[in-house]
């Protein structure tokens, strides 16, 4: 058994097996562990918050405040899904002024069969939704598939295709389809999406410079129209010309001394599909 002294400005406390390793774990099925924490002083311990790495991993402690030679437990679960390898994770615990302690875990997570593509992705707007076919290594042994009411699943000795019912309707919300196979069960999320109906740059960077433009065009051919742009800055300035199929923004900058910006345009079309277009930009005016 290991432990770890961490000293605050008024409070020791003792973390019983700091270090976790939950050894080669399956990417499908989330592990669980709990730290527990020891107040080895006459005065209590505030906990006002337990950060992790990442989102991949959640933790709770079961009590805020730890009475003095009492301990409190950290309740962690890791989520593998879409990790594969080597992971290490930390988690700290914080007062309000500090950190109070530092737990952490490692893990191998394996998949044990090959599984493409791990995610489904579709556009939340678009009318119509193209089958999607998920590979799986035959030596999975796929024994059956759960799916929602809107999807119908087709299966083969080493895939799974998947198609849209058009007499359900589609709801909105995080989704999933089940592959159960003789080594596990494999959730395939299905991840709703958004495309834009404009070509647009993804990010406009202006450095060292003063103006910078950039076209954007409805992937239809169709025409629109430009009705505004609100900028993020005052000192950053936006004019348009279009010719009814394509709009040209031109972005300045005011002023003569230096600007570190980074924010989002808003352009406002006409279009009622797509109302506003948002374009990053980052200025970096050294």
């Amino acid at each position: 058994m290991h432990f770890l002294v961490i000293w605050a400005a008024t409070a020791v406390l003792t973390v019983v097996e700091p270090s976790h390793d939950f050894g080669v774990i399956p990417s499908w099925r989330p592990a669980m562990h709990t730290f527990i924490l020891f107040n080895e002083t006459t005065n209590p311990v505030t906990i006002a918050d337990v950060v992790s790495s990442c989102s991949c991993t959640t933790a709770i402690t079961r009590s805020r405040v730890i009475p003095p030679r009492a301990t409190a437990e950290i309740d962690v679960t890791f989520d593998p899904t879409g990790l594969a390898g080597a992971i290490e994770r930390v988690i700290d615990v914080r007062s309000e002024r500090e950190t109070l302690a530092r737990l952490h875990f490692t893990a191998t997570v394996a998949m044990p069969f090959a599984i493409s593509p791990r995610t489904l992705h579709y556009d939340i707007d678009s009318p119509t939704r193209t089958a999607q076919r998920i590979g799986v290594d035959p030596r999975a042994g796929i024994e059956c598939v759960d799916a929602p009411s809107f999807l119908h699943v087709g299966v083969g000795p080493d895939f799974v295709d998947v198609t849209f019912r058009d007499e359900v309707p589609v709801p909105r919300g995080r989704t999933r389809v089940m592959i159960h196979t003789t080594v596990g069960d494999v959730p395939v999320p299905i991840d709703w999406s958004r495309t834009s109906r404009f070509s647009a740059p993804e990010r406009l960077m202006m450095i060292a410079r003063r103006s910078s433009r950039f076209e954007i065009v409805r992937r239809d051919g169709s025409s629109f129209r430009v009705t505004s742009i609100h900028t993020f800055d005052r000192r950053v300035r936006a004019t348009v010309s279009q010719n009814g199929r394509m709009a040209m923004i031109r972005v300045s900058t005011g002023g003569s001394s230096p600007l570190r910006l980074n924010g989002m345009l808003r352009i406002a079309t006409d279009a009622p599909d797509e109302p506003e277009v948002r374009v990053p930009l980052i200025i970096f005016d050294p």
